[in-house]
């Protein structure tokens, strides 16, 4: 189907239903998704997406943006090396204050791409945050710190440093490594 077949549709509900069909890789169809099926229906799609997909899927409308801050999905973010999407989408996605209140355990394992002041930027402000893990980032040990301390909840924490991120002159390097794998009993 084309926008010529479309003689007197409402066009900005098409245009969000491509949007939609685009990311989800289903076929346009004339009634927006966001009224012809249910918020349960849509989580049960949802769950089933990539968080590229998901990110993507939050921009679209504010319904399913909305949405996108449901506890199913916020939770547990997992992100994938190969994540391919913009920094200020992937920024923007995560500092939403109602998204960020939810995520309870964060990995950015292997997203060596990402600078460790965005990383830091990312996971200090998780209040609720429980396990975090950054092997293989460019998390540098100052900015671990930053996250750490205000962390009052944290649970599990994996991280891989390497020393040559930060400032061999700067005297913040630790003189040994301390690996929280659950809490002290």
């Amino acid at each position: 189907m084309s926008f010529e077949d479309l003689t007197g549709v409402d066009t900005c509900a098409v245009s969000l239903e491509f949007k939609i069909a685009r990311i989800i890789h289903m076929e346009p169809i004339l009634c927006p998704l966001t009224s012809s099926l249910s918020d349960e229906v849509l989580l049960l799609i949802i769950q089933n997406l990539g968080l590229v997909d998901v990110i993507n899927l939050s921009q679209t409308c504010r319904k399913l943006d909305d949405l996108l801050k449901d506890r199913t999905i916020c939770e547990n973010l997992r992100f994938d090396w190969q994540l391919k999407i913009e920094r200020l989408d992937f920024v923007k996605f995560l500092r939403n204050s109602q998204r960020s209140a939810l995520i309870t355990k964060l990995n950015m394992n292997d997203l060596y791409w990402v600078p460790s002041g965005i990383i830091r930027n990312i996971a200090r402000p998780l209040a609720n945050l429980k396990e975090f893990h950054a092997g293989g980032t460019n998390l540098s040990w100052t900015h671990l710190t930053e996250i750490l301390t205000p962390a009052r909840n944290l649970q599990a924490l994996s991280w891989s440093w390497d020393h040559r991120i930060e400032n061999p002159y700067s005297g913040t390097e630790p003189s040994s490594f301390i690996l929280v794998v659950g809490p002290s009993d």
